[in-house]
């Protein structure tokens, strides 16, 4: 098994490098790109058989939001 953080960074900073655009995307930093997306739980340290229920309840793409969940 994997551990959450390490899939973290693959799916985060690790994508940005093979496509060489860690300098804009992948990591929150000043003057990168704002694209994250909020869950309704934290997905770090929920149990294991939870992570699947997590909920998007906010996405931003390049810093605007683009979709909310009250």
């Amino acid at each position: 098994m994997v551990p959450r953080e390490q899939a973290l960074t693959a799916m985060t900073i690790n994508c940005a490098k093979q496509m060489f655009l860690e300098n804009e995307r992948g990591s929150i930093k000043a003057g990168k790109y704002a694209d994250f997306l909020l869950v309704d739980k934290d997905v770090l340290t929920c149990p294991v058989k939870e992570i699947h229920e997590a909920k998007p309840t906010a996405t931003y793409f390049e810093g605007k939001k683009v979709f909310f969940r009250e």
